[in-house]
């Protein structure tokens, strides 16, 4: 929840010093991501983030490790549920969480899938 907090005064700050600049494709702001949504992402955020790590950077992790098939089928089945609500994630290997992103930017920011 925390963490959720934060990302909402660093985006509304973006927000705000780029009030004046021209419209370009950028995340969805926290205030106007569904509720439903954001309660979607903490959860992931919540979840084991290793296990989510080597489910999204196989590359990362060349121990041949697999992730369990709880994690994937919970990452798919949330990445679905947003989607409907439209809102995209992708997941950032530096800060081991989900954040928000547009849907030509799905990509791991690590450059994995």
């Amino acid at each position: 929840m925390r963490k959720l907090i934060i990302a909402f005064y660093c985006l509304t700050a973006l927000l705000l010093a780029n009030c004046g600049q021209p419209k370009t494709m950028t995340p969805v702001p926290a205030t106007r991501t569904p509720l439903a949504a954001s309660e979607i992402i903490a959860r992931l955020n919540r979840w084991d983030a290793e296990d989510i790590d080597v489910a999204l950077c196989s590359t990362r992790h060349p121990d041949n490790r697999v992730p369990s098939g709880e994690t994937s089928a919970l990452i798919t089945r949330s990445r679905e549920k947003l989607k409907d609500l439209g809102v995209y994630i992708r997941w950032n290997c530096e800060t081991q969480t989900f954040e928000i992103t547009t849907e030509e930017n799905q990509k791991a920011l690590c450059g994995c899938k």
